[in-house]
């Protein structure tokens, strides 16, 4: 177990036994993450303070300083492992900007994947999703007329694997990439449709649109995209209401599930969906939990308040404050809720 206390990194086993040191330099508001049984974390430069990518193996031996350009914390924070192998970051360097680089944990093996713009200094990244064998990751692109638009790409680790998925006139919605099963989906902009949901197997010839949501007209404005019981729960319009959606990735098997009022699912947390175990919780309106596992038969309502409920200082019904949602907390197979009330302040169930 690796554990940060202000600017020091240290180790202990689950047995209990005494912590050991490891590194005295670890930023103690940056990165950690595991990759396998080892830990990449950031570390001060001692000679001019800036950042560096470092890795523990859990001895003050097994300290490495991996990368010693500059970095911006919160870029490399925005990385992911993949597999428990390989840690992709966006990274710096002087002669190419912000890029797509790579780690397996050794110097050797960190460094840039690919030059994506070689022509100009930077590259813009949005989603940065690992899936199966591969990560999927947007960006923002420029096109000659000098607009911008987002590509899907895929990466292997290695520079020939990582190429576009996507190309003009298809327009990926930043973050809005999701993995789910063995696909990854994507809300996208064509002239033909507008915005609709689109899904990829990693290869140019598996990525398009799941299904038209609205054939008659532009978009159908899916939103909310959460994995969960082994598919893609989505919320799209009809034109005249908003339905909770449930996809495998085939047009056969996308289908509503329940009508959702227009404010849910589209705006940030504590609004957006919480999956527990094989289920998605939601709330279905401003007094009611539901719960579905993707069927008709399998949504239901959990918990119904007699009260309107609030998040924070927003009202989402029409009765005087009472009850103030904080958070929904996920714990194995378990949904807790904090909130606040004034006749009984904070709470939890």
């Amino acid at each position: 177990v690796y554990f940060r206390v202000d600017s020091q990194l240290w180790a202990t086993d689950t047995l209990g036994n005494e912590a050991s040191l490891l590194s005295e330099e670890a930023e103690d508001h940056g990165l950690l993450k595991a990759l396998g049984d080892r830990v990449l974390f950031l570390a001060r430069n001692g000679q001019d303070g800036g950042l560096e990518l470092a890795v523990a193996d859990g001895s003050m031996v097994g300290v490495r300083r991996l990368m010693r350009t500059a970095l911006e914390e919160t870029l490399v924070e925005r990385g992911v492992v993949l597999e428990d192998r390989l840690f992709f970051f966006p990274g710096y360097d002087d002669a190419h900007g912000i890029e797509l680089w790579r780690s397996d944990g050794t110097e050797t093996g960190t460094s840039m994947v690919r030059d994506i713009h070689p022509e100009s200094a930077s590259t813009y990244f949005l989603d940065l999703v690992p899936n199966r064998d591969r990560l999927f990751f947007s960006i923002s692109d420029t096109s000659g007329d000098g607009g911008s638009f987002e590509q899907l790409w895929v990466s292997d680790g290695m520079q020939e694997g990582t190429r576009p998925l996507t190309e003009r006139p298809v327009n990926i919605l930043g973050r809005s990439v999701v993995a789910a099963g063995e696909r990854v989906y994507f809300v996208a902009w064509d002239p033909e449709r507008g915005y609709e949901l689109w899904g990829t197997d990693g290869t140019s010839d598996g990525t398009r649109t799941v299904t038209d949501l609205r054939p008659e007209c532009l978009d159908g404005l899916p939103g909310g995209l959460t994995a969960a019981a082994g598919g893609l729960f989505f919320t799209a319009c009809d034109g005249t209401e908003k339905h909770l959606w449930v996809t495998d990735g085939t047009p056969e098997r996308t289908r509503p599930v329940a009508p959702v009022p227009w404010r849910f699912f589209s705006a940030p947390y504590p609004y957006n969906p919480v999956v527990v175990g094989d289920r998605l919780y939601y709330f279905g309106s401003p007094k009611k939990l539901l719960t579905t596992d993707g069927t008709v038969r399998g949504t239901f309502t959990v918990r119904e308040w007699a009260e309107d409920l609030y998040w924070g200082n927003i009202m989402c019904g029409g009765s005087d404050i009472d009850i103030h949602i904080q958070s929904l907390i996920p714990a194995g197979t378990t949904l807790f809720i904090t909130g606040y009330t004034s006749e009984y302040g904070e709470w939890l169930e």
